[in-house]
């Protein structure tokens, strides 16, 4: 399919230093560092109120103990579904009350600075992500967005923080959907091409048993999609070490299941490694692998394993966005992805929200966000050996979103 292509005709949107303003370049140079040097994390949370939410970064020197609190923190606007992603010693935040991208990096002292930013006003209203992987770093001078709620990809360079070039994803809306988000979602980090989904809410919300595929060269931003009539309501991956991709309905699909809201069972989908369509010989209920509990969502989990998540209470709320948010869903683990089987009970796993789209990766380790109430309180558990858990960061206040490692 050709693209419909927009060219950014002005060469450099906005780009602002401290007390500076420029245009093409920036005063900390991203491309010249050569051998990376571990310089702690970037942490961004989330805090709900009653009139929205706030987006808050965090330096942090490890996550496996320690307590931050929000007067910690630097404020990055407005949250609900931000975006906060780290590459090349940087965290790049967008908040989703806006269409700007900012740069952050860490001081001597300890604190995330905001840097230059980049406007993408011309192609969209706000960063928004939905808690999932919006940017795909190609490179030190260029990158992709991809925009969840108008299926527009903007790319860009994360060294002078300009524009570039962008296409509209077409092709897969339906009459269905109308008036719903297309939440087009970043999947898998070894292939060629930049590999994405597409999720289908009906008019009332409720996800819907397709979903479609899409590959993107992310050269010549031509691509292809398959839709797949099978499974939906994905959220997010697993990719094995051979590159296997692994999608599961969320725990929002269980959630409708359980309120009589769907008759769809949660499932599972794969795409091989090279392939543009989802694999026709896969396809998996998670009852088959839970003794028919209801269950949702797939995170990382170690080596080519993955940890799903079990509603596990005796009462029943009476909205999918109570059940799925509040903590009451029970961690267990797949093994082996690429070798299917049923779930094993995970020792000591304390009960989670089911709002919860990622692990944390920080040197060779890995973090499982349990949420505590309503977002009043986040602890970060190690999960790298699912047999001897660990409680590391402690957060006071707030939902994770994203962020990672500053290696630079």
């Amino acid at each position: 399919m050709k693209p419909r292509r927009v060219h950014c005709l002005v060469p450099c949107l906005t780009l602002l230093m401290a007390g500076t303003a420029a245009c093409g370049g920036s005063g900390d140079d991203v491309s010249t560092q050569t051998e990376p040097e571990f310089r702690g994390l970037a942490l961004c949370i989330d805090v709900p109120s009653p009139t929205g939410s706030t987006g808050f970064i965090f330096a942090v020197d490890q996550l496996s103990e320690g307590v931050v609190s929000l007067e910690d923190g630097v404020e990055t606007g407005g949250g609900g579904g931000s975006t906060c992603e780290t590459a090349f010693g940087y965290a790049f935040v967008g908040a989703a009350d806006s269409p700007v991208v900012t740069r952050y990096s860490r001081n001597d002292e300890g604190i995330m600075i905001p840097g230059p930013r980049v406007s993408f006003g011309n192609f969209v209203s706000t960063i928004f992500s939905g808690r999932g992987r919006a940017f795909r770093f190609l490179s030190e001078d260029r990158a992709l967005y991809v925009d969840r709620t108008t299926g527009t990809v903007v790319v860009w360079n994360p060294t002078e923080m300009t524009v570039t070039d962008s296409v509209q994803l077409e092709g897969f809306e339906f009459e269905e959907s109308s008036g719903q988000s297309i939440f087009p979602v970043l999947v898998g980090e070894q292939r060629d091409d930049v590999l994405m989904f597409v999720r289908y809410p009906d008019a009332d919300g409720v996800q819907l048993k397709r979903t479609a595929l899409i590959s993107l060269n992310p050269e010549t931003l031509e691509y292809t999609i398959s839709v797949d009539e099978r499974c939906g309501g994905f959220f997010n991956d697993v990719e094995t070490s051979d590159g296997t991709i692994y999608m599961a309905s969320h725990t929002f699909v269980a959630a409708q299941q359980l309120l009589g809201l769907s008759q769809d069972e949660p499932c599972m989908l794969r795409v091989l490694p090279g392939e543009t369509e989802f694999d026709p010989d896969f396809y998996v209920e998670l009852k088959d692998l839970t003794g028919g509990l209801a269950a949702g969502a797939i995170l990382r989990g170690p080596g080519d394993g993955a940890i799903m998540l079990i509603y596990d209470s005796e009462v029943l709320a009476d909205t999918v966005n109570t059940i799925v948010v509040t903590p009451t869903w029970r961690p267990v683990l797949i093994e082996d992805l690429n070798a299917l089987d049923t779930v094993v009970e995970i020792p000591g796993a304390s009960r989670t929200s089911g709002a919860v789209n990622q692990l944390f990766e920080s040197q060779g380790r890995l973090y499982l966000p349990r949420i505590e109430g309503l977002g009043e309180r986040a602890v970060l558990q190690d999960v790298t050996d699912p047999f001897d858990i660990r409680d590391g960061l402690t957060v006071s206040g707030g939902f994770f979103i994203g962020g990672g490692d500053l290696l630079r």
